[in-house]
């Protein structure tokens, strides 16, 4: 599957126009880490939105693994929304990583020059949100 064939069926990018997906493609980069290397840490700043392409990553907030990443999971964009330092931690998993990665820079630009990729990202963010409050209640 081409990374544009990837982007599409995310939700994160699946209401983006043509255009915006082409920039976004054209400015983000693929990183690949092995096992065990950190790709965000908690308390830190400016490690860009990842988009786990292939393999797994482990989510740990205060030293507590919290979840489980896989492909088609994303990380990284509160921070970039909010300017705040990572709420988590995030690894790379037994078998490595690759990630799609939006610099703060890259990510900031996007915002600016689209309305519509604010409110998409204001839309996925609610939807996150919602989410947590029901697992929080069951």
């Amino acid at each position: 599957m081409t990374l544009r064939a990837f982007l599409r069926d995310e939700d994160l990018f699946s209401e983006m126009p043509d255009d915006m997906l082409d920039t976004i493609i054209d400015r983000g980069s693929e990183i690949s880490v092995p096992a065990g290397n950190t790709l965000v840490r908690q308390g830190q700043s400016g490690g860009g939105l990842h988009l786990l392409l292939h393999g797994t990553a482990v989510v740990d907030v205060d030293g507590r693994t919290v979840a489980t990443l896989g492909p088609g999971d994303y990380f990284g964009e509160m921070s970039l929304l909010d300017k705040a330092p990572h709420s988590a931690t995030v690894t790379s998993g037994p078998g490595g990583a690759t990630t799609f990665v939006l610099s703060p820079m890259t990510f900031q630009g996007l915002l600016e020059r689209s309305p519509h990729c604010e409110r998409v990202m204001l839309k996925i963010l609610t939807r996150r949100v919602r989410r947590l409050e029901e697992a929080a209640r069951a």
